[in-house]
């Protein structure tokens, strides 16, 4: 399931590639970096995830380890320093490495490191079985509100805001404790 997937996700580690030396998207690039008025940076990026500039990321594709390059994007308009909204910005990169990430086997291991199973079984048992519950409670919860709202629909009364609001925040604690109970 998508949540164990998750966990093996978290678990996993960068392994450095030695095979190849060309830069492709999905790849983990350890570069170092700097532009005008700042100091050299050294920083890991996961090359196509957006997580730093999408123009950036996608200039480092087909680059190769070792090589220092100039490379020149524009700078979002969102960008968080007001004077470098929307302008064009020269970095100087040195690429150090390429790494990948390896995800650790599923097997009964991955399921211990995960929580008190002693099996992958286990595991996916108490998965599917927090899935299910959840559910549940969300068609509970579905169910109740339309309810709710059929009763709304067939009453019409005017609620006073700080009654409205009062009741929202209940709403959002409730949902809010029954995510950190599922985790």
């Amino acid at each position: 399931t998508k949540i164990i997937e998750v966990q093996r996700d978290r678990l996993s580690v960068l392994k450095e590639v030695k095979d190849r030396k060309e830069i492709k998207i999905g790849d983990f690039v350890e570069i170092e970096f700097k532009s005008e008025g700042t100091g050299k940076k050294k920083e890991t990026i996961e090359v196509g995830k957006g997580y730093f500039f999408k123009e950036f990321e996608d200039k480092l594709v087909n680059l190769l380890v070792g090589s220092e390059e100039e490379i020149s994007v524009k700078l979002p308009e969102d960008y968080h320093v007001e004077e470098l909204k929307g302008k064009e910005k020269k970095y100087s990169v040195h690429i150090i490495t390429i790494k990948e990430k390896e995800l650790p086997p599923l097997d009964d291991e991955l399921a211990k490191s995960c929580g008190d199973y002693e099996t992958l079984d286990n595991f996916r048992k108490d998965v599917a079985e927090r899935l299910k519950k959840e559910k549940e409670n969300t068609t509970e919860f579905d169910v109740k509100t339309q309810i709710v709202n059929q009763l709304i629909e067939k009453n019409p009364i005017q609620i006073p805001d700080s009654l409205a609001y009062s009741h929202k925040a209940i709403i959002i604690s409730h949902r809010y404790k029954e995510f950190e109970q599922i985790g």
